[in-house]
């Protein structure tokens, strides 16, 4: 799972019909076949298929507000990056929260306490970096997993 925006350019032109549904996932300088399998560019997500065995995250329980969650990523660069914070606010679609992310944590996940996934990461609000967004896993269950 990640965001349509990270691979947007692989899911080609749809006037034109062009698709390109190779993308790249790279880990211990691993680089096994990816496909790109769905995508919801309204949501911002996207699924992708690896064809190599990755450790997997469990979808947790519906958020709540104030509980401790944390961001992990890649920001500039920094491989497994994993910072700490709170959810300030929850809506149908998205989660708000101060667990730190920058360009790179694109994607990636924000889990709980437990390590369960509660939503991907997708922006931070530039007039804020204390106010983070993630899509809700309730988001990506209904649009893109089977849950």
């Amino acid at each position: 799972m990640t965001n349509h925006h990270v691979i947007a350019g692989c899911t080609g032109d749809q006037e034109t019909g062009d698709w390109d549904l190779t993308a790249s996932v790279v880990q211990d300088n691993l680089e096994p076949r990816t496909e790109l399998a769905r995508w919801d560019p309204e949501n911002d997500l996207a699924l992708l298929y690896v064809a190599e065995e990755f450790p997997t995250l469990t979808v947790g329980a519906s958020p709540t507000k104030g509980q401790p969650v944390m961001s992990v990523g890649s920001p500039y660069d920094l491989d497994g990056t994993v910072d700490a914070g709170t959810l300030s606010n929850i809506s149908d679609r998205f989660v708000t929260h101060s667990a730190g992310i920058g360009p790179g944590n694109s994607g990636g996940p924000l889990v709980d306490r437990l390590g369960n996934a509660i939503g991907v990461n997708t922006y931070r609000a530039v007039d804020s970096p204390a106010q983070n967004i993630a899509v809700r896993m309730r988001v990506a269950c209904q649009v893109i997993l089977d849950c």
